[in-house]
């Protein structure tokens, strides 16, 4: 699953004190039996810093590199966003290349 292979770097160690307060995944509802892309918006703890990662985690956080490893576009934004800014960015995500709504999975990491 490409979900798993972009979950895989980020262990429960890596992410001790760093945890994802939200992460929202597009394109899960789909009618292909094996879609080849994933899209995550991954929003942070406020005070989160790609930088204190270990270098093999912060590759998930390099959208470019996301792209080409994983096969995900990879977003990602800290929890202190504006909640308008937040909802608009979903609102764009629920909207197929064709205008019509899909279904966006969040999850919720405690």
């Amino acid at each position: 699953m490409v979900g798993g292979t972009v979950a895989r770097p980020l262990g429960p160690s890596e992410i001790n004190g760093k945890a994802f307060p939200r992460v929202s995944l597009g394109k899960l509802v789909t009618s292909k039996e094996v879609p080849n892309d994933l899209d995550m918006l991954l929003v942070m703890a406020p005070d989160f810093a790609v930088g204190a990662l270990p270098a093999h985690c912060q590759i998930v956080f390099d959208h470019a590199q996301a792209r080409l490893r994983f096969a995900a576009d990879v977003f990602w934004t800290r929890a202190s966003i504006d909640e308008a800014v937040l909802h608009l960015w979903l609102d764009t995500y629920q909207v197929g290349r064709d205008f019509k709504p899909r279904g966006i999975v969040e999850v919720v990491v405690s």
